[in-house]
């Protein structure tokens, strides 16, 4: 049986979730004469944003074959805006300790769409949209009631799965739910 992730209030989930309370954590950052003690930052970044930005602090570039997938994070430690405006998350696996099912999330703006991999009972992928800045919590999917955006939504997961040549989990026909 499936623990469940321990509660991280408000936010949904917890570790190993594609929910908030298993994706948003907090970074600190120490870095003497560039980012000011005690400031805060609402940036969005991520762990892959970690290592072009350690190259561009120190003067290097990456391997001519490697295509990076973060960005230099280095205008939010100082204070300033990322140029970003779209974020993704790819868990593609089960986490059965924590019942999280394979997925996507996108994030532009204050929305957020998140693909299920496979999880309706015909085992097409199941779409759950969120408006963060007025549900935080991710209490009440909007993929029904704002159905353009989260085709626009789909789409940008689409176009990141083809660029990062993403393993994507595929339906199994001969799969039969455990009675």
């Amino acid at each position: 049986m499936a623990r469940p992730p321990p509660a991280t209030p408000p936010l949904r989930g917890g570790k190993a979730t594609l929910y908030e309370g298993g994706t948003r954590e907090p970074c600190i950052v120490v870095w003497p004469g560039h980012a000011k003690p005690g400031a805060v930052s609402n940036e969005l970044v991520q762990s892959v944003d970690f290592y072009p930005t350690l190259l561009a602090i120190t003067g290097h570039k990456p391997h001519a074959n490697l295509t990076l997938d973060g960005i230099d994070i280095r205008p939010a430690i100082e204070g300033k805006r990322l140029k970003r405006d779209t974020l993704f998350c790819h868990f593609p696996h089960y986490t059965p300790l924590t019942g999280n099912t394979p997925g996507t999330w996108v994030r532009k703006g204050d929305w957020k769409l998140i693909r299920f991999y496979c999880e309706n009972p015909d085992q097409s992928d199941k779409l759950e949209l969120y408006n963060l800045a007025s549900d935080l919590s991710e209490t009440n999917n909007l993929a029904a009631t704002e159905p353009k955006r989260a085709r626009e939504m789909n789409a940008l997961i689409d176009g990141f799965l083809q660029r990062t040549k993403a393993a994507v989990p595929k339906p199994n026909p001969a799969y039969r739910v455990p009675l």
